[in-house]
């Protein structure tokens, strides 16, 4: 009995962690979309329109652009935690992924007659 409350208490707090993360994560990934990419495109479009016109350096663009795809790389690891979190809640609550609760799919092929032959 003291060990399944040990098991209960673990899970409870790996439940809270992993859920924080998760939570943390969707928050980041909010934050790029919303402030950081917007900004970052603007940037970039900015300097390049600038280089068009003299105005600014061919160093310029390539900063902005450089800044641009930090940012779309920074996004992109903000939603794989964001995958990773939700997957390990999952895994501690118990769910299984539809893919793999179904039944494997029919690999016979038909034959000659249209009738269905085993490819084992």
């Amino acid at each position: 009995r003291d060990e399944l409350n040990g098991v209960r208490v673990r899970l409870l707090a790996d439940v809270q962690v992993v859920g924080s993360q998760l939570r943390s994560a969707r928050q980041q990934v909010l934050m790029v979309e919303q402030q950081m990419l917007p900004d970052a495109q603007q940037a970039y479009e900015a300097a390049t329109t600038g280089f068009s016109l003299g105005k600014f350096s061919f160093l310029d663009v390539l900063d902005a652009q450089r800044t641009l795809f930090q940012v779309r790389s920074q996004h992109l690891k903000a939603l794989s935690e964001v995958q990773r979190a939700a997957t390990e809640l999952d895994r501690l609550l118990g769910f299984v992924p539809a893919a793999s609760a179904q039944q494997a799919p029919n690999t016979s092929m038909p034959d000659a007659t249209g009738a269905a032959a085993s490819t084992h």
